[in-house]
């Protein structure tokens, strides 16, 4: 407990990290590069957990990488966290798997094959091939990261996000979920797309993960596509659990596996959160820090250094 508070403590110097780990309302932070958001999240959870989730209850912190998960798991260790039950901090795939799927999906009569058989990457890609040679496309004009790109975007919602379509790699994309159906197998974006249909469509598996988690936290919500967005924008809308999500729009690389940066700015300009920034870079100088938004044409987030001024 000692590192808790003593990071508690160097909280109050900043008063955006403080209202983000005091907010108790839906909150979207927007964060920039060493502005200390892994250590509002983590504090954020510990304090969650201490102070105001008693248990049977819990929560669950969304991460894009199993790298992420380990980091906060070993964070909080370091706090003083007991691990207990109905607390879940993985990655979106392994929430999907074990808080929807796992105790839901039998209950429906949907196509998602039971038990899970996850596609391997090599075999992904011997199928994708093997449709661009059935339906005469050359490998040249759909590259297989669009027709992944395609397969998040094309999920239904309430999303106003419009993203360009490509109609080509959309086909392939239709024919490749047909097909991946028909071997009995699926893949992590159709882990997340029928979590999301689940959540939207059945109010018994909201009502359940209502009950069991009264706050979801999502990092690095930038890196995440349109399947996740919708699924939180589904329990925002429709649940009474606490949406609490870090990310920043101008650090989204993973387009080619359909994150955009317009997601995550949707959530941030929704009326049903508060939204906070953390402008204050604690890890570079600020001729850095000026260099880098002109290069990346960041001109409206005024960056500032914290503790490194020269």
């Amino acid at each position: 407990m000692e590192l808790y508070y003593n990071k508690l403590e160097q909280l109050q110097n900043d008063s955006d990290q403080l209202a983000a780990f005091s907010s108790n309302i839906n909150t979207v932070v927007k964060a920039g590069p060493g502005s200390g958001k892994t250590t509002v999240l983590t504090l954020k959870i510990f304090k969650l957990l201490n102070e105001k989730i008693e248990p049977p209850r819990g929560l669950a912190c969304i991460t894009y990488s199993n790298e992420a998960a380990k980091e906060f798991t070993n964070r909080l260790s370091k706090m003083g966290y007991q691990k207990r039950n109905n607390v879940s901090l993985g990655t979106v795939h392994s929430f999907c798997i074990s808080q929807i799927i796992m105790p839901f999906a039998h209950l429906f009569k949907d196509e998602f094959p039971l038990p899970i058989d996850i596609i391997t990457e090599s075999e992904k890609y011997k199928l994708f091939f093997k449709i661009l040679e059935e339906l005469g496309i050359d490998k040249w004009d759909v590259r297989f990261e669009q027709m992944e790109s395609e397969r998040s975007h094309s999920i239904s919602g309430t999303s106003e996000v419009k993203i360009e379509k490509n109609h080509l790699a959309a086909s392939v994309a239709i024919e490749y979920e047909k097909r991946l159906r028909e071997l009995g197998k699926t893949d992590f974006i159709e882990i997340v797309k029928y979590s999301n249909l689940l959540v939207n469509r059945e109010e018994y598996v909201r009502k359940c993960l209502e009950a069991k988690f009264p706050w979801v936290l999502i990092d690095e919500y930038q890196d995440f596509g349109k399947p996740l967005h919708e699924l939180i924008l589904s329990l925002l809308n429709r649940t009474t659990i606490k949406i609490f999500a870090v990310g920043d729009p101008d650090q989204s690389i993973y387009g080619f596996n359909g994150a955009h940066p317009s997601y995550f700015l949707e959530l941030y300009d929704s009326k049903k959160v508060l939204p906070i920034d953390l402008n204050t870079n604690y890890r570079s100088n600020q001729d850095i820090i000026d260099v880098s938004s002109i290069t990346l044409k960041i001109d409206d987030r005024e960056y500032v250094a914290g503790s490194r001024f020269k």
